[in-house]
């Protein structure tokens, strides 16, 4: 009787891993079909199976792919939570292929959420163990190099996008972004179009979409502002359902900066608005405080200084947290936007000593320090204007040429205007 209810035991036991490989199988399958809510429902049911008969592996590989499925989600804390749980697993049942991937994933998800020193870590720690093991670790150079550039390091970030052999779309994007931190626009554009020709022939809607997005964005930099409306206006049009939250953060943050362009600084700081509300929630550090700097410079052009000072306040919390030299060379531009909007010329130079600070340092995203040159010019006009001082004649004029050949470089048609301009208001 014994042996018979052991053998029943043993049946019902694989039975129930079957159940629980079709439960996994279906929560993959509904994730790829962006039914995010239902497989994770139908992955929480394997769980508990697993859980149940005390099957550690399959506990592992639900742990992993359920936290998968809250990145898709952009539910990164609940994602770093499963992914310890699964590592957690491996270390266990000493899996070490899966350890390291586990270590991958939750390193990918500090990466997002702004810790990028914690990402280092947890890249460098999988590393060790894919080394190890003998086995590839490309993707983990490729995320380093990703790591710097979010931090500003453009330098290391080339070295290692040039180690990696990442997938060609992957690595059009990142060379975009790249040439796009560097100015290089028409070069950007091109990288970016192999991309998206990449995703529409494997019908990658949403990377399609997501990739006109940061067209559209380099298109605003470079001056043609409709063509950059027109693009994000459709992307977001045909950007599917799942996994939008990060699209719609960056397409509202981009349409704040086309409408306050335009001058229509209410619509522009809704859309800024609406860009922080869901950076905020996803905690996509790098892009929220690019939001944070642009609603300080609609809020400065509306004359409410205290919300400029509200949204600074918040700019300089998170640039504390982070270790990133772009982070504080954005911080330093939004409190000279502040000081410059004073009827009190001891401001104005104070905002031109911190301006200065960023147009001397590293070119760490080029459209900012192109900003931060602009609206040095502006106040060496008022400093002019007042002094009469020559020095600051040949400063101005300098920075007015360096304005004038990047304009020629980038072929950007707002830069030659805003060049123009400023020697307009003094030269004549």
């Amino acid at each position: 009787m014994e042996i018979l209810e052991t053998i029943e035991q043993r049946e019902n036991k694989e039975l129930t891993k079957k159940r629980i490989l079709l439960l996994y199988y279906k929560g993959i399958n509904l994730d790829k079909l962006a039914e995010l809510d239902l497989a994770f429902e139908v992955l929480t049911k394997g769980k508990n199976l697993a859980e149940k008969i005390n099957e550690k592996k399959l506990l592992m590989d639900i742990y992993f792919r359920t936290a998968v499925l809250r990145g898709h989600a952009e539910d990164y804390e609940h994602g770093i939570e499963l992914g310890y749980k699964a590592k957690d697993i491996a270390i266990e049942i000493e899996h070490k292929v899966w350890e390291a991937e586990c270590i991958l994933l939750i390193g990918a998800y500090y990466q997002w959420t702004g810790k990028y020193s914690k990402s280092l870590e947890y890249f460098e720690d999988a590393i060790k163990i894919r080394k190890m093991l003998n086995k590839n670790y490309d993707d983990l150079k490729f995320r380093i190099g990703l790591t710097n550039l979010f931090m500003g390091k453009l330098d290391k970030a080339i070295e290692m996008f040039h180690e990696a052999s990442k997938t060609k779309r992957n690595m059009h994007w990142v060379n975009s972004l790249v040439a796009w931190k560097k100015g290089e626009f028409d070069e950007a554009i091109v990288f970016l179009m192999k991309a998206i020709d990449l995703s529409k022939s494997v019908s990658d809607k949403y990377h399609t979409n997501f990739y006109y997005i940061f067209l559209a964005a380099i298109y605003f930099d470079q001056g043609n502002v409709e063509l950059a409306l027109d693009i994000i206006l459709n992307a977001l049009e045909n950007l599917p359902l799942s996994s939008q939250n990060y699209s719609i953060g960056l397409a509202q943050q981009l349409l704040g900066k086309i409408y306050h362009v335009k001058g229509d600084f209410n619509l522009a700081l809704d859309h800024a608005q609406k860009s922080l509300r869901v950076q905020t929630k996803m905690e996509v550090t790098h892009h929220l405080i690019e939001t944070l700097q642009l609603l300080i410079t609609i809020a400065v052009d509306k004359g409410d200084i205290n919300l400029a000072n509200n949204y600074l306040e918040k700019l300089g919390k998170i640039t504390k947290e982070n270790e990133s030299r772009y982070f504080e060379q954005t911080l330093i531009v939004g409190e000279a936007l502040i000081l410059k909007a004073s009827s009190r010329p001891k401001k104005w130079i104070k905002a031109i000593e911190l301006l200065e600070k960023v147009v001397i340092d590293d070119i760490l995203n080029h459209s900012l320090t192109v900003f931060a040159m602009i609206n040095l010019c502006e106040l060496l006009i008022n400093e002019f204007s007042i002094s009469g001082d020559t020095e600051v004649l040949l400063e101005l004029e300098r920075y007015t040429e360096t304005l004038t050949n990047i304009a020629k470089k980038q072929n950007s048609f707002n830069l030659k205007i805003e060049a123009n301009n400023i020697r307009l208001l003094h030269f004549g």
